[in-house]
């Protein structure tokens, strides 16, 4: 029983990070609709593989970087 306390107490001590971009974000900056699914895919893996702590504006450049003039 102890050890399932302490997993609880571990779980409740977590903080759950949310993703800081939305596609409307994108839109707002002129994003096509159409991709808008794909963007968002590439930079939620980006944002993860950075350990989830890039903010909207880093999100916004990497997007920029990746895809302001390959589509």
């Amino acid at each position: 029983m102890e050890e399932i306390s302490e997993v609880i107490s571990k779980i409740n001590l977590t903080t759950i990070k949310k993703f800081p971009l939305s596609g409307r974000d994108l839109l707002a900056i002129g994003a096509d609709k159409k991709y808008i699914g794909l963007y968002l895919d590439v930079l939620k893996k980006e944002w993860f593989e950075n350990g989830c702590s890039l903010s909207k504006e880093d999100l916004i450049s990497k997007y920029e970087s990746i895809f302001k003039y390959s589509v």
